[in-house]
């Protein structure tokens, strides 16, 4: 029983050495390795307003025609010129990936650089990626490219900082402050005392002790202040944008209110050529009514006088 055991896990571990099963007992997929990406992370320089642009290089290292394309998880936020295409072998291509708003930045934001090998006859390079093959993880090279925001810190991101500094708990106080030129100073207080074994305690132990516990009341009071004024700041804020969304609430009513009149007009209109059609009809049937009165009077006018001929000849 005990050999049998040993036979079974000598066998599995053989298969799992030698590639044939994973670690799960499924079969490895290898992924395909056609393009090269370069660079790996994206370093947008963010500013207060603007855009910020970046460049992509994709290299074709496997010495076939391939297909490739570049997605994205924020893809209102960018703007990729040109996002998919063909490479012929050892071909480059440079992409430009540009943020259209640094204020809308987020590190979720990533991009899947996608590349599989491209027939000869295939020209339409975004119907070719509708095909069963872009399913197929064997036949596909996924690369992950991430970004990195440089230059900007929001207002989020500092009030999580002062929040966490404000409630830490232990023997000290820290205050992080970010001066002008974007360098962040930390001041380290501690606020406790080592217990003392003699009965006394001199006068400068105890001016420093005083000291630390001012500056860390200070730095207390001066991060409590600076989170204070960025909530007020973000309160400011949300009715700003609680007044445009009413604003502009207000807007798309009156546009929804106009459209609906110029349909109601355009129904009206399309009554009064009806009507201006049928009145257009009738005239044209009482006019060659009319006609037909007319030659009717003429012809019996006719035999009247032929009628009044004849007996005066009698």
């Amino acid at each position: 029983m005990i050999l049998q055991i040993k036979k079974i896990l000598f066998h599995h571990f053989y298969l799992k050495q030698t590639g044939k099963i994973g670690g799960s007992g499924s079969p490895i997929v290898k992924a395909p390795r056609f393009v090269q990406v370069d660079p790996t992370q994206l370093k947008f320089q963010l500013c207060e307003n603007g855009p910020a642009k970046k460049t992509l290089q994709l290299t074709n290292v496997c010495g076939l025609r391939i297909a490739w394309r570049i997605r994205s998880n924020a893809p209102t936020r960018y703007v990729v010129n040109p996002a998919c295409g063909f490479l012929t072998n050892n071909e480059a291509q440079t992409i430009q990936i540009e943020l259209s708003d640094s204020n809308k930045y987020s590190e979720r934001h990533r991009f899947m650089v996608q590349a599989m090998e491209a027939k000869d006859d295939e020209k339409d390079r975004r119907k070719i990626w509708e095909d069963n093959r872009a399913t197929q993880l064997d036949l596909v090279q996924c690369f992950r490219v991430f970004t990195i925001g440089i230059g900007a810190v929001s207002e989020q991101s500092f009030i999580s900082i002062i929040s966490k500094t404000l409630c830490t708990p232990g023997a000290g106080a820290a205050a992080s402050i970010a001066s002008s030129d974007g360098v962040t100073t930390t001041t380290s207080v501690t606020s406790s005392a080592p217990s003392s074994t003699s009965a006394t305690t001199s006068s400068g132990t105890s001016t420093t002790g005083s000291e630390a516990s001012s500056v860390a009341t200070g730095a207390t009071a001066s991060a409590a202040a600076s989170l204070s004024e960025y909530s007020d700041r973000i309160g400011e804020l949300t009715v700003l944008a609680k007044n445009s969304l009413a604003a502009k609430e207000q807007v798309s009513q009156q546009m929804v209110r106009a459209v609906n009149e110029v349909k109601r007009i355009e129904v009206e209109l399309d009554r009064a050529g009806q009507q201006s059609s049928e009145l257009d009809g009738r005239q044209k049937s009482l006019a060659a009514q009319v006609e037909q009165l007319e030659k009717r009077t003429k012809q019996l006018d006719d035999e009247l006088k032929a009628a009044l001929g004849a007996k005066e000849n009698k």
